[in-house]
């Protein structure tokens, strides 16, 4: 009886500590995830010459190649960091955001976060991968990732 006793109580040790690896993998894991969703949320960076359209071309833009929903204040700060010239204050500009987002309200995911609603621009199935509706911008980290989705599934098929 007692053999058994050890037997098991061995085999819930084994159990124990592979499952504490795969727990650190997996905090880690976690962890580079939040670390990259903080660091690349939307892709500021225009290309070299890049012109902005205009306030609501650039805020679908912004929408469309957010990894995540933003705010309001985010997309204005999103906006000023990709060159759109901002003649007022930042209070008005800020107005005019929301007034273009309840224009465009039906080409928008929204979500509650923090207390705040958040959007980001719908994505549209083609090839089996969620694209978002703005266009994306070459060399960007959009085309990037879609284009490794499209190898990844070129692969499983």
């Amino acid at each position: 009886m007692q053999d058994k006793y050890k037997d098991a109580l061995r085999a819930a040790q084994v159990e124990l500590q592979a499952l504490e690896k795969r727990r650190e993998v997996l905090l880690r894991f976690i962890e580079d995830a939040r670390d990259l969703a903080q660091v690349d949320r939307y892709e500021l960076d225009p290309v070299p010459g890049y012109e902005p359209e205009g306030m609501t071309q650039e805020i679908r833009l912004i929408l469309g190649l957010t990894t995540t929903p933003l705010t309001p204040t985010e997309i204005r700060d999103a906006l000023i960091a990709r060159g759109f010239k901002n003649e007022s204050s930042p209070k008005n500009l800020l107005i005019s955001i929301h007034t273009v987002l309840s224009r465009i309200k039906d080409e928008l995911e929204m979500v509650e976060r923090d207390g705040k609603t958040a959007y980001r621009g719908k994505r549209i199935p083609v090839y089996g991968t969620l694209i978002p509706r703005a266009k994306i911008v070459p060399g960007s980290l959009a085309e990037k990732f879609f284009a490794e989705e499209d190898a990844k599934k070129r692969k499983k098929d």
